[in-house]
């Protein structure tokens, strides 16, 4: 089966390793939007024309699923990719209505828009949620995977100044989040921190059915191929970058080819 991964960047990468790997004989096709990375400061018209754009390619595609491996689509847009596409759409927050953490205090670190969004709200009706939208977590990840010392420090600012240190669990509100997970635990090393990708894998066991020995993954970038190509080479180790080739995703007055 052809599995599409759709996200602003490199962030899905945090889904794509963990699907991979527990379904590892399929062909899966990330599309890093980086020309229009980070999602999560835009207006909700740029991203409902990004949106839009990104249909209208899958449409055009053959696949057979695909999953939003960005939160802030996932939260604003995943009902207008379902109903517009003929094929299975998963979005991050799709494992998330079992999770044990539900009944406690939590804290969602996410983008602006995802945060804004409402869509955390509905899922966790029983916890105390306390809304964290960063501006810029996400763009500083997509650089270099890592966080300084300073912007540790600044991050722990951040939400701790919204959700003060007594909460319980952290919701990682966007797929950027958990390739800095282990940072993550070193600042809050007492909490637990809900991945969203660890949380769809058993999930996608329904689609995911057909044993096909065809693997292999196909990076797209919207943006600058010489920097995913760098950006594979540093995240991936060499058995994994054999099985990656990498291509140029072009943008027209029409949108995205």
């Amino acid at each position: 089966m052809k599995v599409a991964l759709l996200d602003s960047g490199i962030g899905g990468w945090s889904f794509l390793t963990k699907i991979e790997a527990r379904y590892p004989e399929h062909t899966y096709l990330y599309y890093a939007d980086q020309k229009n990375c980070p999602y999560g400061n835009k207006t909700l018209q740029e991203l409902e024309n990004i949106a839009c754009e990104w249909i209208a390619l899958f449409k055009d595609e053959e696949i057979d699923i695909l999953i939003l491996a960005c939160n802030t689509l996932t939260a604003i847009f995943k009902e207008k990719f379902q109903t517009e596409l003929n094929i299975p759409v998963i979005g991050t927050t799709d494992g998330l209505e079992n999770n044990e953490y539900k009944e406690k205090e939590i804290v969602l670190l996410a983008t602006v828009k995802t945060a804004q969004s409402g869509w955390y709200e509905r899922i966790f009706t029983n916890s105390k949620l306390s809304m964290v939208g960063n501006t810029w977590l996400a763009a500083t990840i997509e650089e270099r995977f890592a966080l300084t010392d300073i912007e540790s420090e600044l991050l722990k600012l951040e939400v701790e100044n919204v959700a003060g240190n007594e909460w319980d669990a952290m919701i990682l509100g966007c797929t950027h989040y958990p390739l800095i997970k282990e940072q993550l635990k070193k600042i809050w090393p007492r909490k637990h921190f809900i991945d969203p990708a660890e949380t769809i894998v058993d999930k996608l066991a329904m689609f995911l059915t057909r044993k096909e020995v065809n693997n292999n993954v196909i990076m797209y970038t919207s943006g600058d191929l010489a920097l995913l190509e760098e950006q594979v080479r540093s995240f991936f180790d060499e058995k994994k970058q054999k099985k990656i080739s990498s291509a140029k995703i072009r943008q027209t007055e029409g949108g995205l080819i």
